[in-house]
C-alpha cells in the first residue's frame, strides 16, 4: 500500500518551535495518506523528530532573527545571515536535487522560502501554510511593521495557495498538536512560565519578588510542557502565535512580552487583548505588568466586544482537508518568477 501513496514535503522554518508545532500536528494527521519528509534546520529537527520518529528529516540552512535583549535587530538580523544570502544559489540546487530524487508532488511551506523556490523551480505545487503572513492583513506604516511585511514576502515566495492559519483574521484558527489536545485540563494554582534565553534573566529575577507563588520555567527537558500547560491557572510568555494559540486553545489566560520590532508578535499581544483571554506586557515594566496579571487572573476572560473575529478552536483538520485538496486535485502549475534564477 505504502508505494501507491504521494511523497509530499514540509518546509519548516527554523525560528522558535511555532513551525516545527504545526509541522508535526499536519504530518501526524496526514501520514496515513501521503509518505513524507521534512525539510529543516537543525535547530527544530530534533523537536519534529521526538513527536514524528518515523518521519524522513532533511536539513536546511535557518534563516534566524537577530536579537539583542528582548528587541529584534534588523542589522544583526542581516548580517548574521549573510552568508547564507550569498550562498542561495547552492543552497536552492542542492534542495532541488533532494526534491527531484525524493518524486515530490507538493510541498507545505511554513514560511520556509529555500524549499518554496526550489520546488517552485521543479514545477512541484506550493501552499503557503503559516501564521506569520497574518501582518500583510494588516495595515500599519510603523517601522517594525514595514519591516515585517517586507519580511513576509521574502519568506513567502508566490505559491500555488496560501492559507493563513490564526485565532484572529486567519483563512483557518490555529492548527493544535496532539500532545496538547490529548491533555485533561484543570487549574492546579500554578503559573507557567515560558522565556526566551535572551529575556529569561529579566522575568526569572522579576518573579522572585512575588513571594508564595508557584512559578514553573520553561523550556525545561525535564519537565512535560503540555502536561504543565493544560494543569496551571495562567501563562506568562512572549506572544508567539503558537504559544498563544495553545494556550488559548486550553483557555488558560495569559500575559504576553512581545518582543521589541517584531511586528507580529505585537500585533498577537494587541488580539490577545482583545479577545478578552490575556494582557499585552512591556519587558522594560515586567514587574508591574506581573503584578497586574496576577491580581486580575481571577477576571479572566474579559467582555470582547468583536466575538466573531476569534477562533479558540483547533483547524488541523479543515487545514489537512484543505492541503489534501491541494494535493489530488489536478490543476495546472502557475509559472513561478523564480523558475530562471538557479536554473
Amino acid at each position: 500500500m505504502n508505494e501507491t501513496k504521494k511523497t509530499i514535503a514540509f518546509g519548516c522554518a527554523g525560528e522558535g518551535r511555532g513551525h516545527a508545532a504545526r509541522t508535526i500536528a499536519l504530518a501526524q494527521q496526514l501520514q496515513p495518506y501521503y509518505r513524507i519528509t521534512i525539510f529543516t534546520p537543525y535547530s527544530t529537527a530534533a523537536f519534529i523528530k521526538e513527536h514524528l520518529p518515523d518521519a524522513e528529516i532533511v536539513d536546511i540552512p535557518v534563516l534566524n532573527f537577530g536579537i539583542e535583549g528582548h528587541s529584534i535587530s534588523y542589522i544583526k538580523t542581516f548580517t548574521d545571515n549573510i552568508p547564507k544570502i550569498a550562498d542561495v544559489g547552492t543552497i536552492i540546487k542542492t534542495i532541488r536535487r533532494k526534491l527531484k530524487d525524493l518524486s515530490i508532488a507538493a510541498l507545505i511551506s511554513d514560511f520556509e522560502p529555500f524549499t518554496s523556490i526550489a520546488a517552485s523551480g521543479l514545477k512541484i505545487p506550493v501552499m503557503n501554510l503559516n501564521h506569520p503572513g497574518i501582518v500583510l492583513k494588516y495595515f500599519s506604516i510603523k517601522p517594525d511593521a514595514v519591516a515585517a511585511k517586507i519580511g513576509a514576502r521574502l519568506m513567502m515566495p508566490p505559491a500555488n495557495r496560501d492559507l493563513i492559519c490564526s485565532f484572529y483574521g486567519g483563512d483557518i484558527g490555529p492548527i493544535i498538536r496532539e500532545d496538547i489536545k490529548s491533555r485533561r485540563v484543570s487549574d492546579q494554582g500554578y503559573f507557567l512560565v515560558y522565556t526566551k534565553q535572551a529575556s529569561r534573566k529579566i522575568i526569572t529575577d522579576c518573579l522572585k519578588n512575588f513571594t508564595g507563588i508557584d512559578f514553573r520555567i520553561f523550556p525545561d527537558p525535564e519537565k512535560d510542557f503540555a502536561e504543565a500547560l493544560a494543569g496551571c491557572t495562567g501563562v506568562i510568555a512572549p506572544a508567539g502565535h503558537q504559544m498563544l494559540s495553545e494556550a488559548l486553545y486550553l483557555r488558560k489566560p495569559i500575559l504576553a512580552f512581545p518582543q521589541k520590532m517584531q511586528f507580529e508578535q505585537r500585533l498577537n499581544a494587541i488580539m490577545l487583548e482583545r479577545s478578552g483571554w490575556g494582557l499585552a506586557g512591556d519587558i522594560n515594566n515586567a514587574e508591574k505588568c506581573i503584578s497586574g496579571f496576577l491580581s486580575s487572573i481571577n477576571n479572566f476572560p474579559y467582555a470582547c466586544s468583536e466575538p466573531g473575529m476569534f477562533n479558540f478552536n483547533d483547524s488541523t483538520l479543515a487545514a489537512v482537508n484543505r492541503i489534501r485538496t491541494f494535493i489530488d486535485t489536478p490543476k495546472p502549475v502557475k509559472n513561478k518568477q523564480f523558475n530562471l534564477v538557479f536554473s
